[in-house]
């Protein structure tokens, strides 16, 4: 089974508590945010 690095396909990479990931996603237009991971 082949298995691919889905990371290179987010356009932004938070961890849990930050707050910018929200506004960052709440805005994708603007902030053009097409994958937001949010990470632990």
């Amino acid at each position: 089974m082949k298995r691919f690095n889905l990371d290179k396909f987010a356009s932004h990479h938070f961890k849990l508590g930050d707050i910018a990931a929200y506004e960052t996603f709440g805005r994708a237009a603007e902030t053009k945010a097409l994958k937001v991971i949010i990470e632990r």
